[in-house]
């Protein structure tokens, strides 16, 4: 017999359980680049800054192009994602 599911699990199950197409980004800045990446690797915001020890919102706020990450971030995020992250143009 199938578990008893309510229709918003059921709903978040269709959702989430499957792996989403990376978003279309402007990969010609480094936030573009960072946000390709860690879509592609399937990793959420909360995930990557918890590889790199930083906040969520500090991880959106790069993809955003909102802020640069120090010398010592980009590191990080290049050991998390890749070093194509800093290639300028599309990455796959």
């Amino acid at each position: 017999m199938a578990p008893n599911l309510s229709i918003g699990s059921a709903l978040a199950r269709l959702r989430w359980d499957k792996p989403r197409p990376a978003p279309e980004v402007d990969l010609t800045t480094l936030g573009g680049r960072i946000k390709a990446a860690r879509c592609r690797r399937g990793l959420t915001l909360k995930q990557l800054g918890e590889l790199v020890g930083a906040a969520e919102a500090q991880i959106w706020k790069y993809e955003a192009s909102r802020q640069r990450p120090t010398k010592t971030r980009l590191a990080q995020l290049v050991k998390a994602l890749g070093e194509g992250i800093l290639e300028e143009g599309p990455s796959t």
